[in-house]
């Protein structure tokens, strides 16, 4: 069967290779499917009208997260209009949203939680003309009737699965992040995540924490560094940590026993939880390439961390930084403005206190209400009062572009800005990050 995987925009500045698309792809290909990839990031909805035309497609396949669910359903419903073929969709969004998502957008099926076997299952039930009625995950229409599957299961053994087919994707093409190394490429060493921060919709998508095995993960960034030349990589996890420290220094010591010179970076935010007991950690990390961690602070209050249940002892965040910068470790701070019942005052403390750690770069992300997240239920089930914050949503968009600015005057960001410029192979991008961070996505190009 010819299968069309298409991955939506996900943002102007940033463009990253569609891993979840990439796992499909290679259990497919391993069945005998022949599977093409398209990203509209880089591509028009017209052309891949015309790959369905020329390429005799039977199914296309579509990913969907919250932020870009509205643009999906507009693709979805100007795709049907034009190719009369069965569209499935799946992702994060479309797993916690799945009923409301199902009546909004005219697609045939969906896939609820990890979809490698479902859309294989379906791919096949498709190709022979069975029922679709016993496939397990699937969300399917039976005339105007929407029918819920029954549940599949986790996969327990993420070694068990093939690497994700980096084929499908023109992957050399996806750039827009600060790196040391002119290439790299995303990877996933785990799904899930042990915590249950309010504003994060993991523990909604996952039952439990899930690791891939240190051997199998550096396996795959072998596999990469020979047949890509890429020698460094963006670890995605939600939780890279999990837990489990020993894992990671397993990794490490993997990377360092097969001499493989890579670089990599923990770009999502490590929680305070997970570091601060395991601050020695850092040497090894560094000795095995990592040169950039993010730490997930999200506040420096302790009323709103704790109203969010986001844990980890402040007072651990000078040694952290410390032991950094002795392993020449970039440390970003991510932090988020706009929660729900958080003060302008106690903004521009959080701001104010960012520039005293150190830091070499501090991001600051506006609150969303993501599908799935507990403090969704919490509104929805009126159990929390006052929800939106008292800050107009316009002012704390002026305010994250103040904060931006305001890193201009810190010293250690200044470093940082011109060490990474004398070590990125592309300091355009830098000049772009910049733009997108100030003015904003649309001005960013």
């Amino acid at each position: 069967m010819n299968i069309l995987l298409i991955n939506p925009q996900f943002k102007k500045t940033e463009k990253a290779y569609p891993l979840g698309l990439g796992y499909l792809s290679s259990v497919l290909k391993e069945k005998g499917h022949t599977v093409r990839g398209l990203d509209l990031s880089m591509a028009t909805i017209e052309e891949a009208v015309g790959l369905v035309n020329k390429n005799n497609i039977g199914l296309a396949g579509m990913s969907v997260i919250s932020s870009n669910s509205g643009q999906v359903i507009k693709l979805i419903e100007y795709f049907k209009s034009r190719c009369p073929i069965p569209i499935v969709v799946g992702g994060p969004h479309a797993t916690i949203t799945r009923d409301a998502f199902m009546k909004l957008a005219p697609s045939d099926f969906l896939v609820e939680g990890e979809g490698e076997s479902t859309i294989l299952e379906l791919a096949e039930a498709i190709e022979a003309g069975k029922d679709v009625a016993g496939i397990r995950g699937l969300v399917w229409r039976k005339g105007r009737e929407i029918v819920t599957n029954e549940n599949r299961q986790e996969v327990e053994n993420l070694d068990s699965l093939p690497f994700p087919d980096r084929k499908a994707f023109p992957l050399l093409d996806y750039k827009g992040m600060v790196t040391r190394e002119r290439n790299y490429t995303q990877i996933i060493t785990s799904r899930g995540c042990p915590h249950s921060c309010l504003y994060c919709p993991e523990s909604s998508l996952w039952k439990c924490w899930r690791r891939r095995s240190p051997r199998n993960v550096v396996d795959e960034m072998e596999l990469i560094f020979k047949e890509y030349n890429i020698r460094e990589f963006h670890i995605e996890d939600a939780n890279f940590f999990g837990r489990d420290p020993g894992r990671i220094r397993a990794i490490c010591k993997e990377i360092l026993d097969r001499n493989l010179k890579i670089s990599w970076q923990c770009t999502n935010g490590i929680p305070l939880l997970e570091l601060q007991d395991n601050i020695d950690m850092l040497d090894i990390m560094a000795e095995a390439g990592c040169y950039s961690i993010s730490l997930g602070v999200e506040s420096f209050d302790e009323k709103i961390r704790n109203s969010m249940k986001r844990r980890g002892d402040l007072k651990a965040i000078p040694e952290i930084v410390k032991q950094c910068k002795k392993n020449r470790i970039e440390i970003n701070c991510y932090l988020i403005i706009g929660f729900p019942q958080q003060t302008l005052s106690q903004v521009k403390r959080d701001i104010l206190i960012s520039h005293g750690f150190n830091f070499d770069f501090t991001h600051f992300s506006i609150f969303q209400n993501i599908a799935g997240s507990k403090i969704e239920y919490l509104r929805k089930t009126d159990n929390l009062k006052n929800g939106d914050t008292g800050i107009n949503r316009f002012f704390i968009k002026i305010i994250q572009r103040l904060a931006y600015i305001s890193l201009c005057l810190n010293p250690a960001v200044i470093i940082f800005i011109f060490r990474r410029l004398s070590h990125t192979k592309r300091p355009g991008i830098i000049f772009n990050k910049a733009c997108s961070y100030i003015f904003g996505d649309h001005l960013a190009n």
